[in-house]
């Protein structure tokens, strides 16, 4: 007998968007929710041309557009810039698939076709995450972070007495006297 599914799955995206803790899920589920799709295109093409044009197609239809750029062989800056465009335009999230182990002929592509990016590290080379990230990503994890620091504060100044106010730090410390 099959378990039930989740009851989360039942629900519409703009529900489901409410109850995530991470700001990128809650920001895709609002955007499938938005958009009315759940539709990825993965662009399995190898000029940035194409790329492009494939994005200027279908991006009003999707709401995440899948590239590959090892795959591109004229691959550039300035095709990463003209994606990012029109993905704040479009409407829709780029989602770089870097993967080093694929079917045959895909990983024969990655290889060959632009060896500068599949060499190079993330950071040396303009990033092609084409959708407008939500603001509160980064934010987010300093709050975290934060309260967790002004928590363990807190619980160190209770475990001292420092926490409490005058009164009860001579109440505290009469009723430990014996």
């Amino acid at each position: 007998m099959a378990a039930a599914p989740h009851h989360t799955l039942r629900q519409p995206y703009g529900l489901r968007a409410n109850s995530q803790t991470h700001p990128l899920a809650r920001y895709l589920l609002q955007l499938m929710a938005l958009k009315k799709t759940n539709l990825c295109v993965s662009a399995d093409v190898t000029t940035s041309a194409a790329l492009l044009t494939l994005a200027e197609q279908v991006g009003d239809s999707i709401c995440m557009f899948k590239t590959h750029c090892d795959m591109v062989e004229d691959w550039s800056a300035e095709t990463a810039w003209s994606l990012r465009e029109l993905a704040l335009r479009k409407g829709f999230c780029v989602f770089e698939d870097r993967k080093f182990g694929d079917i045959g002929s895909r990983n024969r592509l990655f290889n060959t076709s632009n060896p500068s990016t599949a060499v190079s590290s993330p950071r040396s080379r303009p990033r092609a995450d084409g959708g407008p990230r939500p603001p509160s990503l980064a934010r987010g994890v300093r709050k975290q972070r934060k309260r967790k620091r002004r928590k363990r504060k807190r619980r160190r100044r209770k475990r001292e007495g420092r926490g409490m106010s005058l009164p009860a730090r001579a109440n505290a410390a009469s009723s430990q006297q014996p």
